[in-house]
């Protein structure tokens, strides 16, 4: 069930003064937490980026988190905010009820419209020039990340879509064997480039990340 109503914040803050706030979407499941028939508890969660927990709806399966989606998010002001979720979640009524409903923003990330991952993947990325790079060392592993991102022409079959993103992750563990793996992650956005620079991208995927990553009494999906 949701949250008691006024029982926490319904207005995102901005981590940064020149930065829009953002809240992620995510599922996770409960260690322990069972239901009388012996299935596990699944929570839908929305989550300042930052990791102040804003809203959860319990529901019956990962599967029918897209169906709760509107639910979760109604009670929240979201005017002007930037909301972030994985594939999930990228139903085309949901980013229309965000967008006109709303007045929210929306960053995508991974694949689950084959269409859409076809033509993002495709564009010449290596011709676009590096927007944002990051290099982080600790936690037992070295890491540099570089963000590319692309305004889209009319014609992507995509509501509000107005840019693609290229992220590139190089990961290497600080022990054993030191072999580079890298990830390449496509995301799109509602968000103009006037609207976003590169390092703001990079900053709201890494927050999604850390909520998706966090675990406590519930681990992410």
């Amino acid at each position: 069930m949701a949250t008691a109503p006024g029982a926490l914040p319904s207005r995102p803050r901005p981590l940064a003064r020149d930065r829009l706030p953002a809240v992620a979407v995510d599922g996770k499941t409960c260690r322990g937490a069972r239901r009388a028939d012996g299935t596990r508890v699944h929570l839908l969660g929305a989550a300042e980026h930052g990791g102040h927990l804003l809203d959860h709806l319990e529901v019956d399966a990962k599967h029918n988190e897209t169906s709760h989606f509107t639910a979760l998010l109604e009670p929240l002001d979201l005017d002007g905010v930037v909301v972030t979720f994985d594939a999930l979640h990228t139903v085309r009524a949901n980013l229309n009820w965000l967008a006109r409903e709303k007045q929210a923003r929306y960053i995508a990330v991974k694949r689950n419209q084959p269409s859409l991952y076809a033509q993002v993947k495709n564009l010449p990325w290596r011709n676009i020039p590096a927007g944002d790079r990051q290099h982080d060392r600790g936690h037992g592993r070295e890491e540099h990340r570089t963000l590319k991102a692309a305004t889209l022409a009319a014609g992507l079959c995509f509501p509000w879509a107005a840019q693609a993103i290229c992220l590139t992750r190089r990961i290497r563990s600080l022990s054993g064997q030191k072999k580079w793996r890298t990830f390449t992650i496509y995301a799109v956005t509602s968000l103009t480039a006037s609207q976003a620079t590169p390092a703001h991208l990079a900053a709201w995927i890494r927050g999604h990340w850390h909520i998706e990553n966090c675990s406590a009494d519930c681990t992410y999906e």
